[in-house]
């Protein structure tokens, strides 16, 4: 998070390589072996690469991140064609919101984590606040833990990957298809409200067209539509003779 000596423990490849498999065997178990199973699979087995060396070497690879982001994208014009514009839009918002904070703070913030924030924006879509948010949270949570413990000083830097690694994974797995679930069920209360309005206002202007014609009143009653039974569905009391 901040400039001066790095932070820099060693990851044995075993370790992200078992996190990255955990984390698809998970996300087909959520969703099945379907197109957004494979992409949320396939960003979080990115993430899990991004953060490790991040870790490790202080930097967020361009041969990595720029690519990704790419497929991602296509992954979600495939999935969503009407949607692909929100996606892009979050991202490139994403990133916009983290170029700003990196030109006021550079010593903080680099432009590798500019560009995973576009990553995170494909990937999340309108989640990307949250996941970041969260991120920095975390981020500075650790940070504090490591100076009361006398593990860092001010000056270490503290890769911010990881974190919106983390919770950008979280976000994926744990939150996505609950939100779904939340705004499907929104959209269906929208629709019946809807229907039910729309009848109301049928019903409101048969009943004030029935008020100022008389006469078609006394026909839909001759007619049984106006609560009377037609008269050609009428029994008859009288034998025929």
């Amino acid at each position: 998070m901040i400039e001066g000596t790095p932070l820099r423990p060693s990851i044995s490849p075993a370790l992200p390589a078992a996190a990255a498999l955990g984390l698809a065997a998970v996300a087909f178990a959520r969703f099945g072996a379907s197109g957004h199973g494979i992409l949320v699979a396939f960003v979080c087995s990115v993430l899990i690469v991004i953060a490790a060396i991040d870790i490790e070497h202080h930097r967020i690879p361009n041969v990595i991140v720029v690519p990704a982001s790419v497929v991602v994208l296509i992954g979600q014009a495939l999935r969503s064609p009407s949607h692909v514009a929100g996606f892009l839009a979050y991202g490139c918002a994403a990133a916009g919101a983290l170029l700003v904070l990196a030109a006021v703070y550079s010593a903080g913030l680099g432009m590798g984590d500019v560009k995973l924030a576009v990553l995170l924006g494909f990937a999340l879509g309108s989640g990307v606040l949250l996941a970041v948010t969260l991120g920095f949270v975390a981020a500075g949570i650790f940070s504090l833990a490591l100076l009361v413990t006398g593990r860092a000083e001010r000056k270490t830097a503290i890769p911010l990957a990881p974190f919106l690694s983390i919770t950008d994974c979280a976000s994926q797995i744990a939150l996505c298809r609950i939100s779904t679930r939340i705004l499907g069920v929104h959209a269906a209360e929208r629709s019946v409200g809807r229907t039910a309005h729309s009848n109301a206002r049928s019903k409101t202007r048969s009943k004030r067209e029935l008020s100022r014609f008389p006469c078609l009143s006394f026909v839909q009653r001759v007619n049984g539509k106006v609560g009377r039974t037609p008269w050609s569905k009428r029994g008859t009391g009288r034998s025929g003779t």
